[in-house]
């Protein structure tokens, strides 16, 4: 299902649930991550294929794939400045989500259905670990 004006990314419907998480502020709260919808964008992208699928699907699932990871960064990365800050944990994190805003700024290879695939494969992967960064519990552990 693509996101559309009744069914905005992210955003769930009334009767789907958010996920439940300690933020970096040591709080439970919801975090406004479908992860059912982002885990439905992901898996058909890291899926094998026997004959490449057309730029068109490579480029839908770009765009969502996109409106998913503008949604994980800033819970990510309140988690990397925070409960992780000064730690490789934080440092790696916060490098990953710079190459993941390159990336997407870099946008989709234009005329090669191949590497617009590989392209859109590659930022699948990246959004499964923003995904579970976004909803590993914190375990905050005083810095001595």
């Amino acid at each position: 299902m693509s996101p559309s004006a009744e069914n905005p990314p992210n955003r769930p419907s009334p009767g789907a649930r958010c996920f439940r998480a300690v933020r970096a502020d040591q709080k439970l709260s919801e975090i406004p991550v479908n992860v059912s919808a982002i885990q439905r964008t992901i898996a058909p992208a890291l899926a094998p294929y026997t004959d490449i699928p057309p730029a068109e699907t490579a480029r839908q699932v770009w765009q969502d794939l996109a409106g998913h990871i503008h949604v994980l960064v800033p819970e990510v990365e309140q988690r990397a400045r925070g409960p992780w800050a000064g730690t490789d944990q934080g440092s790696i994190t916060l490098s990953g989500i710079a190459c993941v805003h390159r990336k997407l700024r870099r946008g989709l290879p234009g005329n090669d259905t191949l590497a617009a695939w590989a392209a859109t494969q590659e930022l699948a992967r990246q959004c499964q670990i923003l995904l579970g960064l976004a909803t590993d519990p914190v375990v905050y552990e005083p810095k001595h």
